[in-house]
């Protein structure tokens, strides 16, 4: 009896293995596609039939979502969640502040509906920060925007009047399988980021991940996305003095990190009074205009519209809805924005200026966070949320990505903020 006892339980035990790694392993696809809904491909663009205007809400995205989101309430769990929030109190005064700008909201059905969904975007950040360590957050968006770009590839080849842009200034320009190439920039950026740190956890793998970070660098340039362009330089420029945090001694780090800044300073100053000086031949050399394609027009006549409303705002999603507050702005240009293309105004549209400081004071405790873990992580990997952070930053400040519902962009931000919560990072494994 005991003989036979032997091989079957060996038999058990094989059979858990599997069944766990399949549970892993849809678990992560799960992720994935989640990940890829979120970043906005396809289903916007199909529902612009080709043009650079969604058709509103599209009910299949809203059902998708919905159903996206309760699945990740089963993952997560309802106690989690809770004490994931309530860990945060700047994030639970902002979730309730943002619930209850449906009372002035000048159109509070939209606002109470983008809530729930801008709720669900979160609970997913939270997810995604608390369930994989970096590492393995790192590699599943690489993953994400790798089948996204062959997608795009795809779609550009087989069917380009859907993954080329054919109309307006920006004719011939590549989107792939998103609505507009900001977006697809955007996107390939991210995926730039996230192959180069994959590339530098994982050197064993590093040719993939190299392959697909020149993938993407080739994808973006084709997108002749400027600020999509800007922010990755931006951030790669900003790489070497982010690594002096993780310097073994503290005495050393600080003494040279001071005049480090001090002289970046000096020549980020210099830098940009020259550039304002010479802003036209620059703009010209890229092919822009001094108005920065009609944002300096728009961002003049939208300080206006918040000047009406300084402190709430116009409520969650409030401003830009047809026959709402954005027909004034929309009156007086040439042409129908449906974001301020600047994610500090959307903000001070939709929540006035409280939101906009509750969404720094966030920011800068997820910075205060991310610099506590570093002084004990020698990891380069562990430096992905200030760069990410940094990206989001210098990104929004030509386009608008922050604290959308259904994006991308606020999920990794609040995976950011609670990675350091993640009991499983590898950082706790290398430095026990």
């Amino acid at each position: 009896m005991s003989t036979l006892a032997f091989p079957t339980r060996s038999l058990r035990l094989a059979s858990m293995e599997r069944d766990c790694e399949a549970a892993r392993f849809a678990e992560k696809s799960f992720t994935v596609f989640v990940l890829f809904m979120l970043s906005e491909a396809i289903l916007p663009l199909l529902s612009s039939g080709g043009g650079l205007q969604a058709a509103g809400e599209d009910p299949r995205s809203q059902i998708i979502f919905a159903l996206i989101y309760v699945a990740t309430f089963f993952l997560l769990g309802g106690r989690r969640l809770v004490s994931a929030v309530t860990s945060s109190k700047i994030l639970l005064i902002l979730l309730l502040y943002i619930a209850a700008s449906v009372t002035w909201s000048f159109f509070p059905s939209t606002t109470f509906r983008r809530d729930i969904a801008f709720f669900g975007t979160t609970m997913f950040g939270i997810y995604f920060g608390l369930r994989y360590n970096l590492r393995e957050q790192i590699n599943l968006l690489a993953c994400t925007v790798a089948i996204a770009s062959a997608l795009g590839l795809l779609f550009v080849m087989a069917i380009p009047n859907y993954g080329i842009e054919s109309g307006g200034s920006y004719a011939g320009s590549w989107r792939g399988i998103y609505l507009d190439k900001n977006v697809c920039g955007r996107i390939m950026s991210l995926g730039c980021l996230s192959f180069f740190f994959a590339a530098k956890a994982d050197p064993q793998k590093r040719y993939r991940w190299w392959s697909g970070f020149f993938f993407c660098l080739g994808f973006l340039g084709l997108t002749r996305s400027l600020t999509a362009v800007a922010s990755l330089v931006g951030t790669f420029t900003l790489l070497p003095l982010f690594r002096t945090l993780q310097w073994p001694t503290r005495r050393w780090r600080y003494s040279l990190l001071v005049p480090v800044l001090i002289v970046c300073g000096i020549l980020a100053l210099g830098a940009g009074l020259w550039s304002i000086s010479n802003s036209g031949d620059l703009l010209h050399l890229v092919g822009r205009n001094a108005t920065l394609t009609g944002r300096v027009r728009l961002w003049a006549n939208l300080s206006t519209m918040i000047q009406w409303h300084p402190w709430l705002g116009y409520g969650f999603n409030g401003f830009w809805e047809p026959q709402g507050p954005s027909t004034a702005i929309w009156k007086t240009i040439t042409w129908t924005p449906m974001r301020a293309h600047n994610g500090y105004l959307d903000i001070c549209l939709d929540l006035g200026i409280v939101g906009l400081a509750v969404f720094f004071a966030l920011v800068a405790a997820t910075v205060m966070r991310v610099l506590k873990q570093l002084r004990v992580a020698a990891s380069f990997v562990n430096l992905w949320p200030l760069v990410f952070v940094v990206f989001m930053l210098g990104y929004n400040l030509a386009e608008s990505a922050l604290m959308k519902q259904n994006n991308l962009i606020w999920a990794l931000f609040v995976s950011c903020l609670f990675t350091s919560l993640n009991q499983f990072k590898e950082v706790s494994v290398e430095n026990a």
